[in-house]
């Protein structure tokens, strides 16, 4: 029972003692930042950037950079006239593609063109590349790792102290009180005021230095990006032309004022970077890249634009603890130690300048001339404090027993140790919250809204539609033209030159009506989906090509018919030429007057052309009265005679029709023998339709006699029959 009283007591006095005598741990804790690191004017101007460690050349560290042409692309005036020209000339440049009509510039239409675009997109994919895995080496090489005690202060003095060597606490750290720089820990020391460059472990010289300073600079050059769009005769946005703007004066001020911040922003842009270009790299050789990529590649810079900005405001409101060594004075003689050293004088030293009246001067001096030396060393004066070399001995002792030591205590710091690092914080913020806004719209507009409204034409259904649409207009066309050309061919032999020249012409005109369309259509579908543009142009030069392989056929097939129309025509000329040798009294005798009657009835046809239903109706066809005057009388019979007659020779209803032609030539009436024949072939024939190659294009009228006197003189130029 006693024993477990005692046990009791002994908890209860533990836990008293815990309560009364805290053991003290480090951590991190939330705080407003000082007014010290606010005093934003005048413009501050230190601590100077240091420059990157010198290295030898490697694949991370290919080139030195000197301190000087470090700190003077660092002056802000760099970025403050670039990102103004910029963004002067970028509203320029859009205002006048727009007033022609956002043309694309005749410099993008070249080889040049193409690869300047290639070369540049691959430059910048492979550079951010190598720029984010420098700087994810340089993490690895900072963070102190999740072992030992203290975990999340040495996580947050390995990201907040980027100078100095590594240790929990051991940061380089600047004094803007003091415009010095300083170590806490007193084992360290400065290179002539100024941390070592060749320090390691923590973020500036492990990386962030060299591969933020070019990072920098390439924000400068990636005003391409908006050259390059201009050219194609596009318009800028107002999200691109801020953005690239900012981008420098942030990036400048995040590097000139060495903002812990910074080393965020650059990997976190880096490996962004390496996939935007890259999917533009492979967009601008037309590999197809899924439409989730772009996308995804939107909304990461989404994400990075609000975690980034987090990140760096936290580092206003972040403090923790470090570990420090205390010096303090301790005494040997004593049993406890003064904590102040500045403060912890000795007693003896005080008594070595204290005065003492003639009286104790006196009894001092007569003792020890009695020799009485212990008691004249404690002759006090009337203070009780010793005096004259006494005391001087006495504080010799004294001194020789006192010795200077540390004590390990923790002191709370801020993440931030300059005004100039707050400025490129509050930069940052300024920049990038309008920057997340307008992401967010393009985000939703161009992938959420979309999404959500019913989805355009995808681009190869616009091709095929436009495809569509233009070969059935080419087919419409062939046809009319396919239509004139039977109509054409039922006129004169002579006038087929001049129906395949027609024809030709209307080829050319369908050609050419068709690549306008075909243009057109292309046009239209770049406009509605920018991204298969290239491909919609090659199917529909594909396209104009097989139009035009159909037209020259086509103008082929029409030759070959001339050819053979003219063929068809020198062998009735033969056969003309048969009949004159054919003694003129087998041909019967004919009454004149029957003759000039029929010749008289001969039909006027005109053309015609097939209707839906079957039939044939009229079809009128301009022609001059001149051309019809001039045209010979036509022989449809010879025109529709089989091959077998034609091997067969003349026949006398032949015989006869070309009698009868040849006299209407010569102005002579044919003898009654032919005109008997030629009342044969016409009661013959009169029961016979119309044939479809009659010569159904013109109206052809006979030479009729004027009047009786040249009917009589040609009755008596004809033959008497015996």
């Amino acid at each position: 029972m006693a024993a477990s009283f005692e046990r009791l007591e002994y908890r209860l006095r533990a836990a008293f003692h815990s309560l009364t005598h805290p053991v003290f741990t480090p951590s991190v804790r939330l705080t407003l930042p000082p007014s010290s690191l606010l005093k934003l004017w005048p413009f501050p101007t230190e601590p100077r950037v240091l420059p990157p460690p010198t290295a030898d050349s490697s694949f991370a560290t290919p080139f030195n950079v000197s301190s000087g042409t470090y700190n003077n692309a660092l002056s802000p005036l760099i970025p403050l006239i670039i990102a103004s020209v910029y963004m002067i000339a970028a509203w320029y440049w859009t205002k006048v593609n727009k007033q022609r009509g956002n043309k694309p510039w005749s410099f993008s239409k070249t080889n040049s063109f193409y690869l300047l675009v290639l070369l540049h997109n691959s430059l910048l994919a492979a550079y951010s590349a190598w720029t984010f895995f420098g700087l994810l080496n340089a993490f690895k090489n900072t963070w102190p790792g999740w072992e030992g005690e203290h975990k999340i202060p040495r996580a947050a003095d390995s990201l907040c102290k980027i100078h100095g060597p590594r240790g929990y606490g051991s940061a380089a750290t600047y004094n803007s009180n003091k415009g010095a720089w300083a170590f806490t820990d007193r084992t360290m020391k400065l290179e002539e005021a100024l941390p070592d460059t060749t320090d390691v472990g923590r973020l500036w010289n492990e990386g962030l230095a060299f591969y933020g300073w070019l990072f920098y600079l390439s924000k400068y050059y990636e005003v391409v990006d908006t050259a390059l769009i201009l050219i194609k005769g596009k318009s800028t946005t107002r999200m691109q032309v801020f953005h690239h703007a900012g981008a420098m004066l942030c990036t400048w001020a995040g590097i000139r004022y060495m903002s812990p911040p910074i080393w965020m922003f650059v990997f976190l842009n880096s490996g962004i970077h390496t996939f935007m270009y890259t999917y533009y790299t492979f967009k601008h050789m037309n590999i197809h890249v899924p439409r989730l990529l772009k996308s995804t590649l939107t909304a990461a810079q989404i994400t990075q634009i609000i975690f980034g900005t987090s990140y760096a405001v936290a580092h206003l409101f972040i403090a923790y603890d470090i570990p420090v060594e205390i010096p303090y004075l301790f005494i040997h003689n004593l049993s406890s130690a003064l904590p102040d050293a500045a403060s912890s004088v000795s007693s003896a030293v005080v008594s070595a300048t204290a005065s003492a009246d003639i009286g104790s001067w006196l009894k001092k001096a007569a003792l020890r001339a009695a020799g009485e030396e212990g008691l004249a060393e404690n002759v006090r004066n009337a203070q009780g404090q010793k005096f004259g070399i006494d005391a001087v001995h006495a504080a010799e002792v004294e001194k020789a027993q006192e010795e200077i030591r540390y004590k390990s205590q923790y002191q709370r710091v801020n993440c931030l140790d300059t005004p100039g690092q707050t400025f490129a914080i509050l930069l940052n913020i300024v920049y990038l919250t309008p920057l997340a806004w307008m992401f967010i719209q393009f985000f939703y507009t161009n992938y959420i809204k979309q999404a959500r409204s019913p989805s355009p034409p995808s681009t190869s259904e616009n091709v095929r539609r436009s495809g569509k649409k233009a070969t059935k207009d080419l087919r419409q066309e062939l046809e009319d033209a396919m239509s004139s050309e039977q109509d054409g061919l039922e006129t004169d032999k002579a006038d087929i030159p001049s129906q395949i020249a027609d024809q030709s012409e209307r080829m050319n005109k369908a050609a050419e009506n068709f690549s306008k369309k075909a243009k057109s259509a292309a046009s239209n579908a770049a406009e509605r989906v920018k991204d298969g543009a290239q491909q919609a142009n090659d199917i529909f030069q594909e396209k104009g090509q097989q139009a035009t392989d159909a037209i020259s056929d086509k103008v082929n097939e029409l030759n070959k018919k001339a050819k053979d129309s003219q063929q068809t025509e020198s062998n009735d000329r033969g056969a003309s030429k048969a009949v004159k040798k054919e003694p003129e009294q087998n041909s019967k005798p004919s009454n004149d007057d029957a003759s000039k009657q029929d010749m008289g009835k001969a039909p006027k046809l005109e053309p015609t052309s097939s209707s839906k239903d079957g039939s044939k109706k009229p079809k009128s066809r301009s022609v001059s009265p001149q051309k019809k005057t001039q045209l010979p009388r036509p022989q449809s019979r010879n025109r529709q005679q089989s091959p077998e007659r034609k091997d067969q020779g003349p026949t006398g209803e032949d015989k006869a029709s070309t009698e009868q032609n040849k006299a209407q030539t010569n102005g002579a009436t044919p003898s009654k023998g032919d005109s008997k024949g030629g009342r044969k072939d016409d009661a013959s024939g009169a029961e016979e339709k119309p044939s479809s190659l009659d010569e159904s294009a013109y109206e052809v009228n006979p030479d009729e006699l004027e009047n009786e006197e040249e009917k009589k003189a040609e009755a008596k130029m004809q033959p008497k029959s015996s």
